[in-house]
Order: C-alpha cells, then structure tokens, then sequence
C-alpha cells in the first residue's frame, strides 16, 4: 500500500484492514504516505487486525490513528505466529501510532498462539512513536500476552529500539505497557518479553476513564514476565509506581545505562511483588518525586552495580531478597550492604533543576568503577579516564553519563541561555543578556551609584568544585559601563577563593588562598590582561576543596550619582595540566 487513506470503516476484527496469511510468504507492507484513521473493531484491531503474517511500516509517511477497538489493540492487533516492524516517522508529524483506543493495549496488542505456529513479535524502531493512546483496562501503549492452546503457551516479544518513544500513553493499569502470560491447562505459566533500548519512555500516565490519576504502574509484569530496559531515558511518567511485577512465578526487571527522573508516583520507583530479581546496571536514578518510603520494595533480590541512586529523604531499598551491591552513589545507604564501595556522596550533577543529569568533573562518581565496554543512555561508553582525578576503583563513571573531558570546570560559562547555575550575590543587579563576547550571551551587572570612587557591587558567584591537586588558571572576558572616558569607566573584576573544608560540600567557611583577575578599560568585551594562578597542593586537596567565583565591578569614576556598571562573559577555570594536551598535542 502506498498513498491510500483507509477511514471510517468496521468490523469485527480489523476495523480499518484484516490480514490473515495461509502460508508462510504473506507480508502486509505499508509503504509512504498512508493514513489508517478512524476505523473501529467491534471486537479486536481497531486499525490493523494481523494473523498468522508479517507487516512492514518502516517507510516515511505512515501512521495509524484514531481508531477504537472495544477489546484488544486500539491501533494495531498482531495475533499467532506474527512479525510487525513499525520504523515510520508517521504522516505529516503524527507519531506512527497515535491516539487510538481499546480496552487492552490502546496502541498495540500482541497475542501469540500455538496452535497458529507460536511465537509473536513486535519490533518499534527508528525512532518511531507510540503516543497517546489509551486504554480502559491496561496496557494505554502496549500489550502482551501470551496465547494458551491445550498444552502449550504461545510467546510474545516487544522490542522497542532505535532512537523510539513511548510517550504519553494512559490506562488505569500499565499505561506504558502491559506484559501479560498465560498457562496451559497443565503446567508452569509463561509470560512475555519486553526488550527497550536506546529509547525513550516518557510523560505516560495511570488514569481511568474518567481522567482520574490511579495507582497504576507504569510497566507491568506478570507470571514469568520479563522486562529488560537499557540506554533509556525514562522520566516525567506518573502512577502508583513505575514498575511492578507481581504473581507466583519469577519475573526479572533490569534497568540497565538508563537514566530515570522527574517521574511523579505515589508509591515507590520499582515494586517487585514476585519471586525474581531487580537489575540495576549504571544507571542514575534521581529526581523523582515519591510518595512512598523507599525507592525500591517487594520480595525479590537485587543486584545492583555501577549507579547512582540519589532520592534524598528516601530509603533505598526495601526489598527482602538477597542483595547484591558495588559501586554505588546513594543518598541512603543504610538499606544497602556495607562496602567500601557503597557511599553517600553528593554525586553533583551539573544541572539537575534542568534535567541534566551528566556529572561534574568533581563529581565523587568519576573514575569509580572498572570500565563498562557497553555505552551509556548518550552513547558513550564508560572508559575515559580523567587524567587529574584518583581512580577509586577504575576509570570507569558511575551512573547514565562518562564524563569526556575536564575541560572548562565553571558551569554555564556563556550565559547561553540565562543566568542559571549562578547565584545573586547582591539581588535584582544582575540582568541577562542575549549577546556578549561570543554573542550567545552574557551577563550585566549595573547598581545605582550610592557614594563616589571606590565603591563595589557583587553580582553572581559560582561554587566550583576541584577534580584533583594541580595549578589551575581563571580568565574571562569582560567590560566595564558606558562611559565615555576610560578613566571613567568601571572596573569588572574576577574575583576568586579557594576553600579546602573537609566535610563541606559548597563554598563556606575558611578561605585558604584569595586573588582577583583585571581586565583592560574599554567599552567592548576584552579577555583578561592576565589570568589569575590557582594553587592547589596535593597535601592539602580533599573532594570538598573547591574555588568561589565572583563577578565584582568596582566603580571607575568620582562621580556622586550614576550607575556602576560591568559585562562578563565566557568564564573559564581550567587546570594547566589538562589543558597543555586538551588538544592532543596539537596548539
């Protein structure tokens, strides 16, 4: 099919189109530009009924939506010994499975069948999406289960891959997705699989009919299930929890390089209420707002390496099982096994009120662990190794994120965007600016002249924590006010202090050493006439040691009224030896 409209029709299975293959060859193959909308199935697959076949929707163009099926798979039922590949960007920026309905697995619905051959398969990929759908029972995204004949169970897999998203879904129970079983009339019950990777599972949401929250999870598996979760971003999704297995047999969770924040829930993170096991492989997880009391609970075990579990106020594990744990970050570590290589340590991410969750060069998380070959949520594999910081373990970070490089230890050292990650130091004297030295951005600093010559404003500061002993060198550019002369002009100065107070985590108490860096008179952004030399000796380093930056403008004139004015831009405080080979040895 190419550039066909298939809309408004019903039927009992395959409202919009059903595909059942006789033989082994049969192949639905959705090319470019179609649009399979508001069809209905009295019974099962609103848009797509497939059995016993294969379906390709990979090219550009295609979507399937708005349509309503009053059991299984709103958008699309895949039944028997089936294949589905979706990789379609979908039609004119619709996601390729949008906003369809059914009482299980408003998107997708995937049975498999023995006596139909078996086994069935779903496979989401190239950044393709399944996106706000809903379900009245369960599964809004997806759903699972395996199909039972006399005396044998049909599997199920999902795979979604690829760069794919899984984005505002709904249902009452499992609004992402649903990953169900059955059972022979004799014998253990088998459940299905769901693999994600290099992903997205995002902003879905437990609710009933009527809109309501409910206390759903967000993924759930049952009898024997099997979900498997690596290098995804999973946040902003709210429910009773965002996983939870339950039933007699074993279900394994594993959350593998992924990254899990901004999720609001009433309970826990993960409720594992089955025999099985809890997998937690450098992932971070943190930033989620819990309204239970521990971030993990149930029954199972729990084998956890690599991470960074940081929920501060909140237990970390309450789970029964045996448990199994090294190289961990965590705000509670209590709950955990005591080891040498379990702390409780600020793991500094750089921005976390913006969802950056990507550690600082400071951070205690750094060259912690041994190396992990397979790459992060980003892409990156865990095995630079920071040449200024003690490896604990190995050079191997912590959690989601590697950190690269060194480099520029100042956070948002442009202004880019605004004034983030910096601190009023006097209030309301600080604006930003959408140009400056690189013209992305910068920041003006401007007060009300209150006495003459001599006065001084402080604008922002910044706490910067030190990676390891070493010389560092602080510069910038700057300019003072508009003043015509530039005996009249203002002073911008960076102003520095380096603390070494073991046990505190920001810029206060004694101050070690102190200086400041000048900048040339003129009415543009100039670099600083000299950097300023930052010492810090190996005896004396510890992982709390760290520089206050401070932006100061000193008023330049003998005037009684005015403003003292200055402009700061492209901040960098950067160790000597880390920055002689930042560029191999290239200058």
């Amino acid at each position: 099919m190419t550039d066909t409209l298939v809309d408004h029709n019903r039927g009992g299975y395959g409202g919009g189109i059903y595909f059942e293959a006789t033989n082994a060859t049969a192949k639905l193959t959705l090319g470019a530009d179609n649009l399979i909308s508001l069809n209905t199935a009295d019974i099962s697959g609103g848009g797509i009924y497939i059995q016993n076949a294969k379906m390709d929707m990979t090219a550009a163009g295609s979507s399937i939506i708005y349509n309503t099926a009053v059991q299984y798979g709103g958008g699309l039922r895949i039944f028997g010994d089936s294949t589905v590949t979706v990789g379609s960007g979908g039609y004119s920026g619709v996601p390729a499975i949008y906003s369809n309905s059914a009482a299980y697995g408003g998107g997708v619905a995937v049975q498999g069948r023995v006596d139909a051959g078996g086994h069935a398969y779903f496979y989401l990929t190239s950044g393709a999406s399944i996106d706000s759908n809903s379900a009245s029972a369960s599964g809004g995204g997806i759903y699972l289960q395996n199909y039972r004949d006399f005396d044998d169970v049909g599997d199920v897999d999902a795979n979604i891959s690829g760069g794919s998203i899984l984005d505002s879904n709904t249902a009452p129970e499992a609004a992402a997705v649903y990953v169900g079983h059955d059972s022979p009339t004799i014998g253990a019950y088998r459940g299905s699989a769901f693999y994600m990777s290099n992903a997205s599972l995002i902003n879905n949401s437990c609710l009933n009919t009527s809109g309501q929250p409910t206390g759903g999870a967000i993924i759930r598996v049952s009898e024997n299930g099997r979900s498997l979760i690596s290098r995804t971003l999973i946040g902003n999704n709210s429910g009773g929890t965002l996983l939870r297995t339950d039933g007699t047999y074993d279900s394994d969770l594993t959350l593998n390089y992924s990254l899990i924040t901004g999720n609001t829930l009433q309970r826990g993170l993960v409720e594992v209420q089955s025999n099985g096991n809890l997998r937690v492989l450098g992932s971070t997880i943190a930033g989620n707002t819990l309204g239970g009391t521990a971030v993990f609970t149930g029954q199972a075990g729990i084998t956890m390496e690599q991470s960074i579990a940081w929920q501060p106020g909140k237990i970390t594990s309450q789970l029964t099982g045996a448990r199994s744990v090294d190289d961990v970050v965590a705000s509670d570590v209590a709950s955990l096994p005591t080891s040498a290589s379990v702390i409780y340590a600020d793991p500094r991410f750089i921005d976390p009120a913006h969802n950056d969750y990507h550690l600082q060069a400071a951070s205690p998380a750094v060259d912690f662990s041994g190396v992990i070959t397979t790459s992060g949520v980003d892409g990156q594999v865990h095995n630079k190794d920071m040449g200024l910081v003690a490896n604990r373990y190995g050079a191997g970070d912590l959690g989601a994120y590697e950190v690269q490089s060194i480099g520029n230890l100042v956070l948002d050292p442009g202004f880019i965007v605004d004034l983030r990650l910096w601190n009023p130091v006097m209030a309301g004297i600080s604006t930003w600016v959408a140009s400056g030295a690189s013209s992305a951005g910068s920041v003006t600093i401007s007060k009300a002249l209150v006495i003459g010559g001599g006065s001084e404003i402080i604008g922002l500061s910044q706490c910067v924590h030190i990676p390891g002993p070493g010389t560092y060198e602080l510069s910038g550019f700057a300019h003072g006010g508009s003043a015509s002369s530039n005996t009249q002009r203002d002073h911008p100065v960076l102003r520095w202090r380096l603390r070494n107070n073991p046990g505190v985590e920001d810029c206060f108490g004694t101050v070690n050493a102190e200086g400041n860096v000048s900048f040339p008179s003129g009415p543009n952004f100039a670099a600083s006439t000299s950097p300023g030399e930052i010492s810090v000796p190996a005896a004396s380093w510890t992982r709390f040691t760290s520089v206050e930056i401070l932006l100061v403008v000193d008023e330049g004139g003998f005037a009684t009224t005015g403003t003292t004015e200055g402009s700061f831009d492209g901040i960098v405080l950067q160790a000597l030896d880390d920055r002689i080979f930042a560029n191999g040895f290239e200058p």
